[in-house]
């Protein structure tokens, strides 16, 4: 769609329980970050010279945001959807600034817990809908390439937080989730969802794309389709490095990629409108490890830094309680050190474990036995060797509990 892009339009949608505001005369900054992976999309709006009822009635009377931006002889088109977390005001010489911070899917990933077994033959899809059904203040949204992720051959269980169970299933199966405008979208790490926007001089391409090791860098004016998962059409003057070709005559270049990351900053009374993009390549590169689920795993250029971030990030996530005694305490620094109540035996009879003879203690002070004290069945031929001069030591006998005597 080809639109003159100039005569800017901000408008602000402010509702909850007093009612719905919206402001487009005043003057309206916003700064926004959207990303394809789980981490919240983020927003900071502000509104100049608001009334003093409507500043005081910001974050708890009003605490639901949409901003809507586009162009006088274009289309209006919704950027960002979410809550107010917080809500400042500050005076800057005659005028009165109201700044905002805002979360999108703040309710659903805050609250959203699910806690549910399925039976084996469940198809990802089947549990995917079901958390996001858990989700309160979201809706399911576009999903790529999840059809086909094959059906389950063992009962699962989800247990927790919503969006940690997300995590799993997006590092499990390798696909990227995101809330994006209240709405839950989820797309295979080699897919795209649907829309393709081009970006060149002609749709407002600004500087030149920066091409980086994980794709491409690009600055451009805000217009629709600068949305993560989504694949945009880039076309320069610089040549691809790969084809030598120049992507204003052919898209065969490598001008295809899919938005990883964008930022949006602007305001109705100067000069900032645009946004900035990272991107991926349409389609994997070779060596690239691209996995979904927490933050520095997504985009991890090689499988040993992809999973020591999920190592990490599943350590973070263990909680563990254990009874135990207090040691010490030192006042000053308000640290104690316990000892836990716990015991372990790793390999005793009964738990069905089998492990080679590492010659314990026992069997060393035994050195005569015809078999050591592991959980190995005697005439292993694992167990050590036994010294020619062995003699067998004789079983234990069994004890013998007396039986009550009848009552008279």
């Amino acid at each position: 769609m080809s639109y003159n892009q100039w005569g800017r339009v901000v408008e602000v949608t402010i509702s909850g329980k007093a009612g719905t505001l919206k402001v487009d005369k005043l003057k309206i900054d916003f700064s926004i970050s959207k990303g394809i992976g789980s981490s919240q999309n983020e927003a900071k709006i502000s509104v100049w010279n608001l009334t003093k009822s409507h500043r005081k009635q910001l974050g708890e009377e009003f605490d639901r945001i949409e901003l809507r931006v586009g162009y006088r002889d274009g289309p209006i088109f919704t950027i960002f959807k979410g809550n107010i977390r917080d809500a400042k005001t500050t005076r800057e010489s005659a005028d009165v600034k109201s700044e905002m911070e805002c979360g999108d899917g703040d309710e659903g990933i805050g609250k959203g817990a699910v806690s549910k077994t399925f039976p084996a033959g469940t198809k990802p899809k089947e549990i995917i809908d079901h958390i996001i059904g858990e989700m309160p203040g979201t809706t399911k949204g576009e999903m790529k390439g999840i059809d086909d992720l094959p059906a389950y051959k063992r009962p699962v269980s989800v247990y927790g937080w919503a969006s940690r169970e997300l995590d799993k299933l997006g590092r499990e199966h390798a696909f990227y989730w995101s809330v994006q405008g209240g709405e839950v979208q989820a797309v295979k790490n080699d897919q795209v969802l649907s829309g393709t926007t081009v970006v060149s001089k002609e749709t407002g391409m600004l500087d030149t794309p920066e091409v980086t090791d994980k794709g491409v860098k690009f600055k451009a004016l805000i217009r629709p389709g600068f949305e993560p998962g989504r694949q945009v059409d880039v076309r320069s003057d610089f040549l691809d490095e790969e084809s030598g070709k120049d992507k204003r005559q052919s898209d065969e270049g490598g001008g295809l990629f899919r938005v990883s990351q964008v930022t949006l900053n602007g305001t109705n009374r100067g000069q900032e409108f645009y946004g900035r993009g990272r991107s991926q390549p349409r389609r994997r590169r070779k060596g690239d490890s691209l996995m979904a689920g927490y933050n520095g795993t997504s985009n991890a250029k090689n499988g040993t830094d992809a999973l020591r971030g999920m190592i990490e990030a599943e350590r973070r996530e263990i909680n563990t309680v254990l009874d135990g005694t207090i040691v010490s305490y030192d006042r000053a620094s308000q640290q104690a050190t316990i000892q836990p109540k716990l015991k372990r035996k790793f390999g005793d009879q009964g738990t069905g474990g089998r492990r080679s003879c590492r010659r314990s203690r026992s069997c060393r002070r035994r050195a005569a036995a015809t078999a050591c004290m592991s959980t190995l069945a005697p005439g292993d031929p694992r167990h050590h060797p036994l010294p020619a001069n062995a003699t067998p030591i004789p079983a234990r006998p069994k004890a013998v509990m007396p039986m009550a005597r009848p009552a008279a």
